[in-house]
């Protein structure tokens, strides 16, 4: 959401929020200007996780807290009215019935999938779970944003360019696929596109994919080239790796700046697709 800030959006946040839950959070979304009518408190711990990364930054991740599932017709009423809804759950907090129920042909749906995918072992490590069920629910979505891994667990292929020509059979009108240090695909109605950028030293990959959703939707919308689009969104998710926490997400003038650092040495590939 403070992406979308970024780029010049308002949207309107619908959030579960527990009461340990930091005050001043919601001073900071006054202070960007971001509506928070919509922040819901429970009389529970907010949803959190414990990130631990290796020195190749592999992530092994556990539930600390889990809040409460988003109902469905609160869901549903904040949706009411508004030309598209963004849809990305971390954990559990909004069902796959719920997800249908928002999804038509006038809506625009833009949905990370991460949130359906995630289980949790008896340690609480969280992994990502066969999620086949979902694959219907995501027709007629203007973009579905997964990882490989989340790609595969819920289309049951064993590549990406399988697993996006499943998502898009299945009705969605634009999958993209990130593929870590390969970088990310993106599948539109007619081309595969794949773009592999520089590498970057990381320091806090946290938050990465949010950011790249975010500047992926909103260059597409703006019916920009979707090559320059993918690449555009691959620059602001690993700009967002170089600080940590909140301050890590960039603004449009650094991602400018770091596409200029970029140019002539991207991998690219694009072919006719399906």
């Amino acid at each position: 959401v403070f992406s979308l800030k970024e780029l010049g959006l308002r949207p309107s946040l619908l959030s579960v929020v527990g009461s340990d839950f930091k005050e001043d959070y919601e001073e900071l979304l006054k202070e960007a200007e971001l509506e928070a009518e919509w922040l819901i408190r429970v009389d529970k711990p907010t949803t959190s996780f414990e990130n631990l990364y290796d020195e190749r930054l592999e992530r092994v991740q556990y539930l600390l807290s889990f809040s409460s599932p988003i109902p469905q017709g609160v869901v549903e009423e904040c949706a009411e009215g508004k030309e598209g809804v963004y849809i990305a759950p971390i954990f559990r907090e909004v069902s796959i019935s719920t997800l249908r129920s928002l999804v038509d042909e006038e809506k625009i749906a833009i949905v990370e999938v991460q949130g359906f995918c995630r289980s949790i072992s008896r340690t609480r490590r969280v992994y990502v779970r066969p999620c086949y069920e979902l694959l219907s629910a995501l027709k007629n979505c203007y973009l579905v944003k997964a990882s490989l891994e989340e790609a595969l667990a819920i289309t049951g292929m064993d590549d990406a360019e399988s697993a996006a020509k499943k998502i898009k059979e299945a009705g969605a009108h634009n999958v993209s696929i990130t593929l870590g240090k390969e970088g990310a695909l993106l599948a539109t109605e007619n081309r595969l596109l794949k773009v592999k950028p520089p590498e970057v030293k990381a320091l806090d990959p946290t938050g990465a994919g949010d950011v790249f959703l975010a500047y992926l939707s909103y260059h597409l919308l703006k019916e920009e080239d979707p090559e320059w689009s993918l690449r555009v969104a691959t620059t602001a998710g690993l700009a967002s790796t170089r600080r940590v926490g909140l301050t890590g997400v960039p603004n449009p003038k650094e991602v400018e700046e770091m596409m200029k650092d970029f140019r002539g040495n991207w991998e690219v590939g694009s072919s006719p697709f399906p």
